[in-house]
């Protein structure tokens, strides 16, 4: 998850200009997001294993896939919000 959230967090030129660092904020959301990991696999099907990685997200239609290209904007703003 490490890799996906630095995506987003690379995106984001207002993280910079606010003064704050990229590297700071991604573990920063890592360890929100890891610290949460039962309560996201219990309400929202979204498992973590030991290794902090992502295996698997939520069924939310029958027969549909998410853009997965706007995962890494999704777990970066899941973690503070």
């Amino acid at each position: 998850m490490h890799t996906i959230i630095s995506l987003a967090v690379e995106a984001e030129d207002e993280i910079e200009q606010n003064g704050l660092e990229k590297d700071k904020v991604i573990d920063a959301i890592l360890q929100i997001l890891t610290s949460r990991r039962e309560m996201l696999n219990e309400y929202f099907s979204m498992s973590m294993n030991a290794e902090d990685e992502l295996e698997s997200l939520p069924l939310l239609l029958q027969d549909y896939s998410p853009n997965l290209d706007k995962l890494p904007l999704f777990l970066m703003r899941l973690g503070p919000q």
